[in-house]
């Protein structure tokens, strides 16, 4: 008798796993009828957003155990429950990612004893990868680094139980499990739902893929990542910058513009260098597949559009309805603003109120700039007024 099959897919943040969930639970009653087994389907599709995945439940039951011998009970019943007694099941979370070593090896451990088991892991290459995580745990409020700082730091080096390189989860996977395959990220309509299920050994012509045309979001750049860092800060609430993100930030991009960065890069090259060398080695038969820096990404850090203009259109009154958390906020800036004041002295007008310049300009106001700075360089030549009793505030 043949024996069943299970495929973990390894998801890693900003490598396309919710994308590839997504893909999964729209294809559900087709990968049936391929002997595919996909369970907790619900647990893959939430409203378009980003999910857990459907091995979401495993994670937390590994995590909720005290000791290895109910570890090993949690996933040895879970699993029971999830894997179908023949043909593939296929089992997909970022969180299996954070698995520590013990726990990996348990996992192993106790799947081999249902069935042959397979791990796929999606790769991006390395600097895209560190700043496309960086981007979104800033928009999320959740790392204060710099770029280059996240790089020499907790991209290499995360703290304990959260994702960096994609490096490490496949090192870990890799000496618990035999069959290890590697797919290379790719933001191109379709290629991501292809390359998976290639992966995976089902074939489906591509043009019967449900979803199969889903695009991975771009990265934001990064006016738009300090846009939503000013947004989060001023309204707690958050319900301008999900505004923000889901009106214009999601549907209006017409670039992925990723910073030219050589300190950040010498610091990935310096730490991740072999480790790359190895895994194309390895898995992409000495092919420079896993790069630093993809091509097609470089360019300049500079947004395609005036990100913060285009805010002001968007949010309109909302910007004026949340001024009394906007003025807390400015108020505490006011000793960092000054000083500015003392640099450009000599082009700031003697009534000149920053605050008042903020609120009369809120494009400055949301783009994040330092008002004395902003007027002394590009404001002045521009006619920016600078006082509430020029002009009426919105």
């Amino acid at each position: 008798m043949t024996r069943p099959k299970v495929i973990f897919h390894i998801g890693m943040p900003k490598t396309g796993s919710s994308a590839i969930q997504h893909v999964l639970a729209a294809n559900v009653d087709a990968l049936s009828e391929l002997g595919v087994h996909i369970p907790y389907p619900e647990t893959l599709a939430r409203s378009g957003k980003a999910t857990a995945g459907n091995a979401e439940r495993l994670w937390n039951l590994i995590g909720e155990s005290d000791s290895e011998s109910e570890t090993t009970d949690a996933v040895r019943t879970w699993l029971a429950e999830s894997i179908a007694p023949e043909g593939l099941t296929l089992l997909s979370s970022e969180f299996l990612s954070i698995l520590s070593e013990k726990e990996t090896e348990i996992l192993a451990a106790v799947t081999q004893e249902f069935a042959d088991a397979a791990i796929v892991l999606v790769l991006r290459d390395i600097y895209d990868h560190a700043f496309s995580v960086w981007t979104y745990k800033s928009k999320e409020g959740r790392e204060t680094e710099s770029f280059t700082e996240f790089c020499g730091s907790n991209y290499i080096h995360p703290p304990p139980g959260q994702s960096g390189t994609p490096i490490e989860p496949l090192e870990k996977f890799s000496r618990h499990f035999d069959d290890v395959r590697l797919g290379h990220y790719s933001s191109e309509s379709g290629a991501l739902a292809m390359m998976f299920f290639a992966l995976v050994g089902i074939e489906i012509p591509a043009g019967e893929i449900a979803g199969g045309d889903i695009r991975v979001n771009p990265s934001l750049s990064l006016e738009e990542i300090e846009l939503v860092r000013v947004l989060n800060e001023v309204d707690p609430s958050r319900r301008a910058a999900r505004r923000l993100g889901d009106g214009f930030l999601r549907q209006s991009r017409s670039g992925n513009p990723i910073p030219d960065d050589p300190e950040a890069l010498l610091a990935l090259e310096n730490a991740l260098g072999e480790s790359v060398r190895e895994i194309n080695e390895r898995y992409f038969g000495g092919k420079s597949v896993l790069r630093f820096r993809s091509q097609s990404m470089e360019g300049s850090a500079e947004s395609p559009s005036p990100v913060a203009m285009k805010a002001v259109e968007l949010l309109g009154e909302e910007i004026a309805l949340m001024w009394k958390y906007i003025l807390k906020s400015l108020e505490s800036r006011l000793p960092e603003w000054e000083l500015s004041l003392a640099r450009f002295a000599p082009e700031i007008p003697a009534d000149f109120d920053p605050i008042d310049y903020l609120r009369i300009n809120p494009d400055v106001l949301l783009a994040g700039a330092d008002p004395y700075q902003h007027y002394a360089e590009s404001g002045k030549k521009a006619g920016r007024i600078w006082k509430d009793s020029a002009l009426p505030a919105f």
